[in-house]
Formats: C-alpha cells, structure tokens, sequence
C-alpha cells in the first residue's frame, strides 16, 4: 500500500484517526518539552521597533482549510504596514490554493509526504533559508512544524504568541483572553504592528471562477438562466447548501442528513448537497436517496477553489463546524452551524448573518430557514 493509499485509510477512519492524532499530539508534547530544553532565550525586541522589514514570511502550515483561512487577515494588515514588502506564505499543498489573489510573493507547501520522505522537510527548509527573510511570524505558537520553521529558516527576526508562558521568539505579541475566539488572533499581531485587522476569514475568488460556477448551477439546478446568473439579479442565491462531512466527532450522522434532505425536499427548496472528501463513501447512499430528486443536486468532492466558487453562490450553509463553514464567512454566506463540541465555541462564526444549532432536530433546521428572506421562503 503507498503512503498515500495509507493517509486516505487514516483520514476516512474514525478509530485510526482517532488513534493517530493521540499518538500525534503525544509526540508533539514530547519534542516541545525537548525543545524547551535546548533552545535559548531571544533578546526581546518590540513590535514597533522592527526596522528595514523586505522579506515577510507568514508560517502556518496547517492541512485544515478553517486554521488555513483565518490567517488571511494578517495579509492585509502585513501589505498596509510596511508597503513595498514582499510577503511569502507557508502553507501546506492542501491550503495553498486559498491564498491565491492576495498579491503574495511565493506560497511555499509544506505537504504529509515528508512524514516517509524526510528529505522533502530538509529540502523546503533549505529552501526558505535561502529567501534570507527580514520578518517570519509564527501563528500558532502551539504548532510544532511552524515552530521548528520559525527557528530554522533564519529570519532576522521572529514574531509570535508565547506559548504556555515561554517565549521562543524575539517579538512576543501580547496574549488574548484565555477565552478569545480564534478569528481574532490575526488581530492580536496587527495591535501590535499599530495597525487595523479584519477579524474574519478572507477569500478572494476570480470572476472567471465565480462565472464558471454559475453556469454549472444554472445547468445542473436550473435555478436561473446564465444571463440572470452572471448579471447578479437574483440568480443561484435562493439556493440552500448543505455540507456533509466535517472532522471526527463533530460529524453529523448520515440518518440526520437524510431527514434534513426530505424536508427540503418535501418544502419545494432548490439545495446542493456537498460530500467532504472523507465522506465520498456516502455518496451512493445519498444519490439514492435525491434519485427522483425535483429539488435538489448532489455534488461529490469538487477541487477547493471549484468548490467555494459553487459555495459563494449559496443563499445560506447548513454545515458542522467545518473548513467550508469558515468558507462561507469569507464569502459572506450565512451558515446555520450544527454545533456538536464545547471545543468548537472558539470557532463558530459571529454576527447577524450567522445562526447555531446545538440539537440535531432537522425541524429547528426549517424553522431558521423560514425566518431567512423571501429567497429561502
């Protein structure tokens, strides 16, 4: 079996998964405690006292797309304050493509083959040693791949949260509330830079990708004609999507989606049904269910970009807490989140356009659709 073949097994397997992030998270508390041991102390230096900043590096190589995406903002603020600056971001081969049209200089990939090719981690540190960065930020100070980044790749200087109270780097950003919701943590670097940071998810999608999706839609769903669709009357967004997958146990159960699908159905409601890439196991299932289907399309795992273009034409998204739920706060897409573990508080999106659902009663489901505009009535 290939590696590859072996990281698919993992990642559709709840036990295995399960299994392997405890082994993970014990290897990594392992290596942090060493790490403690051996790595000095740095000078520490302000954040306002930063001086001849070129050559920005942002380290967040995550294989999430939500941990991905709420680091977008820090973009933004990083291009505001020091103008001129080439900006390069470390991201993983998955996230990559999410920070497309940002203006950045170079998006390098970290990539889960370098778990049995060893030689792939060497070689991409070598290569960010060669950029000779002014400025990398490390924003998860808890991760222990951007942690060995940011000490290895020797920036002239680092800056990042302390993490439990040890401070690795020589510009230490001031800790949140223990209890601060993860959309704002870019915020937290960009107080300390003096300048503003949008303290939400961004995601920059091509009118090409937009038109595409669009025109798939109409096709498919039959919602609007492609003239209606691109002239932005109306068009795709009286449609509601669903979003079937999401990590372990904040997982619905197929059963709940079902009787979600029927009661849409039964309302008369235009939706599209979208499979995680762990939940394309489902997809018979569910296909037999939308077979005789007068509503409703059902769309197996699409390319991340196809996908948020076909999601940024959605009047509103039921999904867990989930990559495409933060997806849809970049878009502006309202979201009913099916929140299913305390530990997703920190993540579930804020503000009017977003609602939370605590029980898996596809009823209160209907109720909020009800109370959403015309479009969804």
């Amino acid at each position: 079996m290939s590696p590859t073949s072996v990281l698919l097994t993992i990642r559709t397997n709840s036990v295995l998964k399960t299994g392997a992030q405890w082994l993970e998270k014990k290897a990594k508390r392992m290596m942090i405690g060493a790490l403690e041991r051996v790595l000095p102390v740095p000078e520490s230096l302000a954040a306002d006292q930063l001086a001849s900043i070129q050559r920005i590096l942002i380290i967040r190589p995550n294989f999430r797309i939500g941990n991905a995406l709420i680091s977008t903002p820090i973009i933004e603020s990083l291009q505001r304050h020091f103008p001129g600056a080439s900006i390069d971001m470390l991201a993983t081969d998955k996230t990559a493509v999410l920070f497309e049209n940002f203006g950045l200089g170079q998006v390098h990939c970290a990539s889960r083959h370098a778990i049995t090719r060893p030689w792939q981690a060497v070689n991409l540190i070598r290569s960010l040693r060669r950029e000779r960065y002014d400025l990398a930020l490390q924003l998860n100070t808890g991760s222990l791949s951007g942690l060995l980044v940011g000490k290895t790749i020797g920036a002239r200087h680092t800056m990042a949260l302390p993490y439990k109270g040890r401070t690795w780097f020589d510009v230490a950003i001031a800790p949140g509330p223990g209890n601060l919701h993860s959309y704002q943590v870019p915020a937290l670097f960009a107080t300390a830079l003096g300048v503003s940071c949008r303290e939400r998810p961004v995601l920059r999608l091509s009118e090409e990708e937009v038109c595409q999706a669009q025109r798939l839609l109409a096709s498919q769903l039959g919602l609007e004609s492609e003239g209606a669709l691109e002239s932005g009357e109306g068009g795709a967004k009286n449609f509601v999507a669903l979003f079937v997958g999401g990590h372990l146990d904040k997982r619905c159960p197929p059963a709940y989606w079902e009787a979600l699908i029927a009661r849409l159905e039964a309302g008369g409601k235009p939706y599209v049904v979208f499979l995680g890439p762990e939940e394309f196991r489902l997809a018979p299932r569910l296909g037999a269910l939308m077979q005789d289907s007068r509503h409703g399309l059902l769309l197996t795992p699409r390319p991340l970009r196809e996908f948020a273009a076909l999601l940024s034409q959605a009047a509103i998204l039921i999904t867990p807490d989930s990559g495409p739920m933060h997806m849809a706060v970049a878009l502006d897409v309202p979201t009913i989140t099916l929140s299913r573990t305390r530990r997703s508080q920190r993540f579930l999106p804020q503000g009017a356009l977003h609602r939370i659902i605590t029980t898996l009663a596809p009823e209160d489901v209907m109720a909020m659709l009800q109370a959403r505009p015309a479009a969804l009535a």
